[in-house]
């Protein structure tokens, strides 16, 4: 008797294994992974492409689309803007660069972003009237 109830609980558990096995892999399958959001547009490398509806995959709607272009490159001028003789960093001066602006902080730093290629003179303007005006 011994003999036969090892058994059974050996079969019992390999059948077990066996079914639960089963089920993962074919849930693995029902359940593909979600990639995208159902409906959404957005630009895949050069291509614009929507998400298909069970949202598993993007389908290409326009090839090499002009709204997926590189944005141009564009610069960052930064600084520090302190007095020549003292070495004082000085505040709220007034620094332009083609017309795109920023003005000093009270450590004496600037930060002018997103300037398009090109050349430009750069302006430092004391608007409280303490320093002259410098153009690089």
């Amino acid at each position: 008797m011994k003999t036969e109830t090892k058994k059974k609980i050996g079969i019992g558990a390999v059948v077990t294994g066996l079914v639960a096995t089963a089920v993962a892999v074919v849930k693995a399958k029902a359940a593909p992974p979600v990639v995208c959001t159902p409906g959404r547009e957005d630009c895949i490398g050069p291509d614009w492409c929507r998400c298909n509806p069970a949202g598993t995959k993007w389908i290409v709607v326009t090839r090499n689309a002009t709204q997926c272009a590189a944005p141009p490159l564009t610069a960052i001028l930064y600084g520090t803007v302190q007095d020549r003789d003292t070495g004082e960093l000085i505040s709220d001066i007034l620094v332009d660069c083609g017309g795109y602006i920023d003005t000093t902080g009270m450590d004496g730093t600037y930060r002018i972003e997103e300037i398009p290629p090109g050349e430009y003179p750069v302006i430092f303007c004391d608007p409280l009237g303490r320093y002259e005006t410098k153009e690089i």
